[in-house]
């Protein structure tokens, strides 16, 4: 797998992290060991000068001594702050910490691991993401995951989901289209989750069409006009080997599919795949 990562290092190749024998960096990234063979991926340590910053390709596996480790969480805020601009999270986790990526104000392009369960709080907030894609498995968008993502257009939210939280959207001024599967409306009734939002074309299973106009915030028509799927171009024609790195010609209404032969491996509503 190509690997693109940035990083300021002052001391590359550092085998610790002040002298804690239980974190290390590898190749421009920070991890703590959290469990037999298992380490998240954290901020770098603030006395070293390290940051991170461009294409950060996170490895499924990383060595340290003797030892392979498999990647299974990404830290608490282990972006914020930082200049990435695009992030690949391999399937190996499992895992996001609160505020991931909060106020990392480059972030365009992400791509969420397939096992993840939630997208947590403040995950997004205020970074420069167009479109996301929300993988199957996802039940709970978290309090202020995407808010004042002022770049934001596009959101594909799965079947799975039944729940976003107070001020999920808030302040996504330019978001005009969320294609949901959910076939049942997710709660979405905490505070100002869409605050003085409108014109989003909200797009869902037809047979559901009826329920989203009857639940409350969907049938607001101020904030949303409901579709069935096939009144907007929604396209997932992508398809590469694994490890091989494909250019995906996004625009408005597009998500891509990402399959190793048959076994689907990504969904992803970046611009890039390696």
């Amino acid at each position: 797998m190509k690997k693109f990562i940035f990083a300021v290092l002052p001391f590359v190749g550092m085998a610790s992290i002040n002298g804690m024998a239980q974190s290390f960096e590898s190749e421009g990234l920070y991890y703590n060991i959290i469990g037999e063979g298992e380490v998240e991926v954290v901020a770098p340590p603030k006395d070293s000068g390290a940051t991170y910053e461009g294409v950060v390709c996170i490895p499924e596996r990383v060595e340290h001594g003797d030892a392979t480790y498999a990647v299974v969480r990404i830290g608490d805020s282990a972006f914020k702050d930082t200049d990435v601009t695009d992030v690949q999270i391999p399937n190996t986790v499992s895992s996001l910490g609160n505020g991931v990526f909060d106020s990392a104000l480059r972030l365009a392009n992400v791509t969420l691991p397939m096992g993840i369960t939630s997208v947590p709080a403040a995950m997004f907030e205020k970074t420069a993401i167009k479109a996301v894609a929300i993988p199957d498995g996802v039940t709970l968008v978290g309090e202020g995951a995407f808010q004042a993502c002022e770049s934001l257009e596009s959101v594909f939210l799965p079947s799975t989901l039944q729940k976003i939280e107070a001020y999920g959207f808030n302040g996504c001024q330019q978001l005009r289209e969320i294609y949901c599967l959910a076939a049942t409306p997710p709660e979405a009734t905490g505070w100002a989750i869409f605050l003085g939002l409108s014109g989003i074309d909200l797009l869902v299973p037809e047979e559901s069409m009826d329920e989203y106009g009857e639940a409350t915030p969907w049938s607001d028509s101020e904030t949303f006009t409901i579709y069935p799927p096939e009144s907007v171009e929604i396209s997932l024609p992508a398809s590469t080997d694994h490890g091989d790195w494909v250019a995906l010609p996004l625009g408005m209404n597009f998500a891509y599919k990402i399959y190793d032969g048959s076994e689907l491996i990504a969904v992803t509503a970046a611009d890039s795949y390696w």
